[in-house]
């Protein structure tokens, strides 16, 4: 409980989709199933048979699809059974009047967590990325006992709220890993993604919390943005969903992740990593 009273309320961008959903890539087979099995055709000419020579299969750059969506992936750094903390932060042009606070919030938590890193000798991998009308990541799959702080000139303000998009984003980067908190902070409502929608969204959650035991909080400013947290499965077990007024919404945000992070460490401990 001293969490919830205590807590408070981030690639460059997709690929675009339109209204309709973008198909998976085709595999090599697929994109060659409609072409003549022949492997020559007759020059009536000359009575000769002429070799039909077949373009080599084009090297496609590693993607995913997930829901039908498509985009490139970074590549991981560490094993999939490290410990991750993922953070997917409002960049819009809303957070200006806590944008200091947001910065000197996540500054005493990487402080916090460096310290905890040297005392517990466990490796902690940080991601920080921020979405507005695109999405951008600050840092990615960093160890997070070598990152800098974050500056003014790293979390630049802008643009509308495209939070599935963010979500969305970062939950298709480590979907596969089984050891992370995963932290979403907004000041507002989603109104500007294109690639992912909320149904996707909350299945996606979902299949995280119940196949990968991750821990997910969301934190959001007013009783709206509680209840789009509800709307997206950030309920029951594993999960919490934080409402905060905007005087108090940053500055407890560093204790909120510590705190999400421990509850983490502690219950992977207890089951064995």
């Amino acid at each position: 409980m001293s969490f919830l009273s205590s807590v408070v309320n981030a690639f460059s961008a997709s690929s675009s989709s339109s209204s309709s959903k973008t198909d998976p890539p085709p595999s090599y087979a697929d994109a060659t199933k409609n072409e003549s099995a022949a492997t020559t055709i007759a020059d009536n000419n000359t009575n000769t048979s002429i070799p039909i020579v077949k373009s080599a299969a084009p090297v496609a750059k590693r993607k995913v699809v997930y829901t039908s969506k498509q985009f490139t992936l970074r590549p991981l750094q560490a094993p999939l059974d490290e410990f991750r903390v993922l953070i997917v932060l409002d960049a819009s042009g809303s957070m200006y009047n806590i944008r200091n606070d947001m910065i000197g919030a996540l500054n005493t938590f990487i402080v916090k967590q460096k310290k905890t890193m040297e005392d517990e000798k466990q490796a902690t991998y940080f991601t920080l990325q921020q979405f507005s009308s695109s999405v951008k990541y600050i840092n990615f799959e960093a160890n997070l006992s070598t990152i800098n702080p974050i500056t003014e000139s790293d979390y630049v303000l802008d643009g509308n709220t495209a939070l599935y998009d963010g979500i969305g984003n970062m939950i298709s980067h480590f979907k596969d890993c089984t050891n992370a908190a995963l932290v979403i902070v907004t000041d507002g409502e989603e109104n500007s993604s294109s690639v992912f929608n909320a149904a996707e969204v909350k299945e996606m959650i979902e299949t995280q919390k119940k196949e990968k035991n991750w821990e997910i909080i969301y934190m959001s400013q007013d009783a709206a943005g509680f209840k789009q947290g509800t709307s997206l499965g950030i309920q029951g077990q594993g999960t919490t969903n934080i409402q905060c007024h905007s005087e108090s919404f940053s500055c407890s945000l560093s204790n909120a992740i510590s705190d999400a992070v421990t509850s983490k460490k502690v219950a992977t401990k207890s089951i064995g990593k």
